[in-house]
């Protein structure tokens, strides 16, 4: 048995030890409870907020290619760097932001931001540890960062509430502060190489997803997911307002009149919990019950709750803690699945075009959410997606079931998850 190398053994603790402090300085954490109520006190419309977030979507898978690309010849470190940056200027941008036009430029520079980070930190983290130690190491180290930025997530949403309640713009600016430090952390690492790897031919990868998708069940299955996906991304953008609304009438009425972004903060802090609960037992449930039955029951009951408040309206908010749960629980079974019927050669290639037709799924539906809560309320387009959701499963089971009987359980991968 080889002795393990000492500078090694340093070096492995140094990255990881760095890798822990960038994930923490998560900048994202907070704005993200008070953005859509930031937006709204802008004079944007909820069609005009949900177009930001299609903008997005689209934006980041269309920039996935020629950012990684750029990442190829700049480095994967560097390329973060460049992600923190841009998402340094953005937050920036939304403090002097005053208009619709102006805060889509704002946008189009955090869907770059998104870009440029997408599979740049697990590429780099894997590079740094080098060799061995990454084969051994990796899964741990990385599943560890992961675990410490939401829980600085939730820290920093309570904070941020406060924050806003201060003066709306100061969340935006704690956030470019974590930006920065981001940036002092990731430049104070090793750059691991550039890679050097020659560009695949186009027909050759065109191939390998058209062969990916041949199968029906497969092909349906991305429908369903990236419907689901799809329907529980559209769905951030009303939780706040329909929470503020449910807050307004309890949390004001307290002897000590707690404000309702103060509930905001802990709501999303929460999320943030029951979210790292849902990925955890992920294998577990479909280990348990087995993939079909996993993949079945856990979107249909959500958009079963998500459709419940048209009947009993005081569930609207647990119902967005069934979303998260559910949400945060699917991604890596959906990951799975996705893995198991892809050839080691072509994998990258084939995720990526399940993540576009993810993003052209989740785009309309943005959309459709903004239109019907500006002609209704938050909360039926909260309902609505419910039942369009239970809708199109119906369909899509009765004609193309998503998971075929021939399918076997699946182990949980924690690579190549979906947007």
């Amino acid at each position: 048995m080889t002795a393990p190398d000492p500078s090694r053994e340093r070096r492995s603790r140094s990255v990881a030890t760095r890798y822990y402090l960038y994930r923490s300085l998560d900048p994202r954490g907070f704005a993200f409870p008070i953005f859509v109520l930031f937006l709204l006190s802008r004079g944007l419309s909820f069609t005009e907020i949900v177009s930001l977030s299609a903008l997005q979507a689209v934006l980041t898978v269309a920039g996935e290619i020629p950012t990684g690309y750029v990442g190829d010849r700049i480095g994967r470190r560097n390329s973060i760097i460049v992600s923190r940056a841009l998402a340094f200027v953005h937050l920036l941008g939304m403090v002097v932001a005053q208009s619709y036009p102006e805060f889509l430029a704002v946008w189009s520079l955090w869907a770059l931001s998104l870009a440029f980070a997408s599979g740049s930190e697990d590429a780099w983290l894997y590079d740094a540890l080098g060799g061995t130690l990454a084969t051994e190491r990796f899964t741990g180290i990385s599943g560890r960062g992961t675990a410490i930025g939401q829980w600085s997530m939730a820290l920093t949403m309570v904070v941020g509430a406060g924050l806003y309640i201060l003066d709306p713009r100061y969340p935006f600016l704690a956030s470019a502060v974590f930006a920065v430090a981001g940036i002092v952390v990731v430049a104070s690492l090793p750059g691991p190489r550039v890679a050097e790897e020659t560009t695949p031919d186009i027909r050759v990868v065109l191939q390998v997803v058209r062969d990916a998708f041949a199968g029906r069940s497969l092909r349906s299955f991305v429908i369903y997911a990236g419907f689901f996906l799809g329907v529980t991304s559209a769905m951030e953008e009303f939780i706040q307002p329909v929470a503020v609304d449910a807050f307004e009438a309890s949390l004001t009425t307290l002897p000590f009149g707690l404000p309702p972004e103060i509930g905001l903060g802990v709501l999303y802090a929460t999320f943030a919990g029951v979210g790292a609960f849902g990925s955890f037992y992920a294998g577990d449930l479909v280990d348990r019950f087995g993939l079909g039955r996993t993949v079945f029951v856990i979107p249909i009951l959500t958009g079963v709750v998500l459709a419940a408040p048209a009947v009993v309206a005081v569930i609207a908010v647990p119902s967005f803690f069934v979303m998260k749960g559910s949400r945060a629980a699917m991604k890596p079974i959906i990951s799975g699945h996705l893995n198991d019927h892809i050839p080691s050669a072509g994998r990258a290639t084939v995720l990526s075009a399940a993540a576009m037709v993810f993003a052209l799924l989740r785009t309309p539906l943005h959309l459709f959410g903004g239109v019907v809560a500006d002609a209704w309320s938050p909360l039926t387009a909260v309902i609505g997606f419910g039942v369009l959701f239970l809708l199109v499963s119906g369909v899509l089971y009765l004609t193309e079931p998503p998971v075929s009987k021939e399918s076997r359980s699946t182990s949980v991968r924690s690579s190549g998850s979906p947007k």
